[in-house]
């Protein structure tokens, strides 16, 4: 009995160090929801150019890791080009035209690749394809019994391709902010062309 008591004792004051856990790195996000804002400006095309100006845009990205540095996803973004009243009033003297602001809205399937980390912040290129579609503006007047067509920007939606370049800054692991350019072709298009923006980016991440 007191050989077992002994042995006893014994086991309970012999531990055996635990071992410590090995720390795996945290897995990285696999979705995101961006939104986007900022400047947007035609830049081709005298059909847009001639009357209309650059004005702000804003959109939203959902967008899925389909490997350690590429992310595929949709985007939706609307931007308004502002109409020159001054310079239509210009060209025509006299003639009176409603101030005819346009909306521009794209939607598109995005890619996009980061590359290797710069002291955190996050080079990037990417490129989408989708839609483009312009609401319509019409300016008419009849002179002399005849019909006179100042502008007429019909409303049409045209296949569109987007090539973009920013950088992020990762603020914590799940919210990211950045800046990035884009530039945007409408396919076939008489009017607008093409279309440049400069935006922010606000990027929540899981």
């Amino acid at each position: 009995m007191r050989m077992a008591l002994v042995a006893l004792m014994i086991a309970s004051t012999s531990v055996v160090p635990a071992q410590t856990p090995q720390r795996t790195p945290s897995a990285l996000p696999t979705r995101s929801v961006a939104v986007v804002g900022g400047m947007s400006w035609p830049v081709s095309h005298d059909g847009i150019m001639q009357y209309w100006r650059g004005g702000p845009s804003a959109g939203t990205e959902i967008a899925f890791r389909v490997g350690r540095r590429t992310w595929i996803g949709i985007e939706v973004e609307a931007s308004a080009l502002w109409f020159r009243a001054g310079k239509f009033g210009g060209a025509h003297p006299g003639v009176r035209a409603e101030h005819k602001h346009i909306a521009h809205m794209a939607i598109g399937l995005t890619g996009k690749y980061e590359f290797a980390a710069v002291r955190r912040l996050i080079p990037y290129v990417g490129l989408s394809v989708g839609a483009s579609r312009l609401t319509p503006a019409i300016a008419q007047e009849i002179v002399d019994s005849v019909r006179v067509t100042y502008f007429n920007i019909p409303g049409r939606t045209r296949l569109s391709v987007g090539f973009l370049g920013g950088v992020s800054y990762p603020l914590t692991r799940w919210l990211a902010i950045g800046v990035e350019a884009r530039w945007l072709y409408v396919h076939n298009d008489p009017d607008i062309g093409a279309t440049t923006a400069v935006r922010g980016r606000l990027q929540f991440s899981v």
